[in-house]
């Protein structure tokens, strides 16, 4: 199927559901899978969801409504690594780490845990005054604190941050993307920090030094996944209920374009004719050109005038041609007005003759 097809087959299911919930005053029991959370953040190119459901839509939804957009943001990063990473082993890059394996996600827990626990027991001795002649070498709590306990061999790994020389990405475009994430996402401080348990961010940190396998950021993408899904819920019934958010027009970038490109093109010609030596009945030449062009933007901004009231998707049958003709007319008018200035400004003018 097109893209053109797609994005409107996506639209008029989220119009329906629209009209589902203002006529009927209730919520939306049922998101429907062309609005789901995967098609908005997961969809390829061509499959996507328009405006205003679009990515970008959620986006802007997370930064101003519950103020989690770094989530999509990491997301979104870890989507991009795990296409560049594809790229790299199709084309028979070196220095990719193996698959990224649950059973490895469980040794670098344990790691952790284990360097924790030895940790706070290297701190219990350090805290703890000599043992005297007369005195036990264990606590209470079973911890030895003889002379040779005091030195802890295991050195837990730095949670603090990285660098590119501690990861085991020796890839160089893999190690520029891992320094960039720990930098924006995870690092403490960053600007874009995840809200990351410790023991997260540590295995975290633990297994980037270990792999650059995209599979590495599985659990953090899972946790933030289970709040990203929460809100994309929320997002979709705040935008469904929502009348006044606007509504998808696929040319009404271009119309604008072209409209605002014809009308300045037209006066610049028309300047040009003024100053020069040419005939002034080809200023006459420009009249129609910037009379399109009026109409054209005029029509493309109808929803900045409140003389239409609903925006044209709003309406349905004969109520929308109608519609549709008085902003015609509307433009029309605005047209003539425009042109009719736009003589009176030119042609009284006398000609500069510069060359």
């Amino acid at each position: 199927m097109s893209t053109p097809f797609i994005r409107k087959l996506i639209y008029e299911v989220f119009q329906s559901c629209r009209h589902a919930v203002l006529e009927g005053g209730e919520a939306l029991t049922q998101i429907p899978p062309e609005l789901s959370y995967d098609r908005i953040v997961y969809a390829q190119p061509g499959h996507d969801t328009p405006p205003p459901i679009s990515r970008n839509d959620f986006l802007r939804y997370l930064n101003n409504q519950t103020h989690t957009a770094e989530q999509l943001r990491f997301v979104l990063f870890v989507l991009l690594y795990t296409k560049q990473h594809a790229n790299l082993v199709s084309q028979g890059a070196t220095g990719l780490s193996p698959p990224w394996t649950e059973e490895d996600e469980k040794c670098v827990r344990r790691s952790v845990l284990l360097a924790r626990r030895e940790s706070r027991t290297t701190s219990v001795i350090s805290t703890t005054p000599p043992p005297t002649a007369h005195s036990n070498e264990f606590t209470d709590f079973g911890i030895y604190t003889g002379p040779a306990s005091t030195k802890s061999t295991y050195t837990p790994p730095s949670t603090a941050g990285t660098d590119s020389s501690a990861l085991v990405a020796t890839n160089p475009l893999l190690a520029s993307e891992i320094e960039k994430c720990l930098a924006t996402y995870i690092n403490h401080g960053a600007p874009h920090q995840l809200n990351l348990s410790d023991l997260d961010h540590a295995c975290l940190i633990q297994a980037l030094k270990q792999s650059n396998h995209p599979a590495v950021f599985r659990l953090v993408v899972q946790q933030v996944e289970n709040d990203l899904r929460a809100s994309h819920r929320e997002f979709i019934h705040f935008v469904v209920s929502n009348p006044e958010l606007p509504v998808l027009r696929s040319h009404l970038l271009a119309s604008r374009l072209i409209g605002a490109t014809i009308i300045i093109l037209s006066l610049a010609a028309a300047v040009i004719m003024t100053v020069s030596k040419i005939s002034r009945g080809f200023i006459a030449v420009i009249v129609p050109f910037f009379f399109a062009g009026i109409v054209t933007s005029f029509v493309a901004e109808r929803e900045l005038f409140v003389w239409c009231g609903q925006g044209l998707e709003e309406r349905e049958g004969k109520a929308k041609r109608k519609l549709q003709g008085v902003v015609m007319m509307q433009g029309v008018w605005a047209g003539v007005i425009a042109t009719g200035c736009f003589c009176a400004l030119f042609f009284p003018v006398t000609k500069g003759n510069k060359f």
